[in-house]
């Protein structure tokens, strides 16, 4: 995330196109919830509960570094799945630029063939 944060902060430091991350991921045993835990420093529980867990890792990262990039998106290899957010605080044109390109993507990645 640093090397991203530099070249987007290189590439695009006016900020006139939204700035998408995308991570593949190729491991076993890691899944999107971990990156989202690492950047927020909580666990977030199928019943909606949260857990403070990842504090020390989400201070590292710093609001910096996470309001630079403003969507998320995180490949699974092996389970073939795709997860995407994007970050609260993108702006009202950058949000509607990611929903545009990205959203219909994302629902024909997630539609059962």
């Amino acid at each position: 995330m640093k090397s991203a944060v530099t070249q987007f902060n290189a590439l695009n430091r006016d900020r006139t196109v939204p700035n998408v991350l995308i991570i593949v991921n190729h491991a076993d045993g890691w899944h999107a919830g971990d990156l989202q835990e690492a950047l927020t420093g909580y666990f977030y529980a199928e019943g909606g509960e949260k857990f403070a867990t990842e504090q020390k890792v989400a201070r590292q990262i710093g609001d910096a570094r996470r309001s630079t990039i403003d969507l998320y998106i995180w490949i699974d290899r092996k389970q073939r799945r795709v997860t995407a957010w994007i970050q609260g605080n993108a702006s009202a044109e950058h949000d509607a630029t990611i929903k545009a390109l990205f959203l219909p993507e994302m629902r024909k990645a997630r539609s059962p063939d």
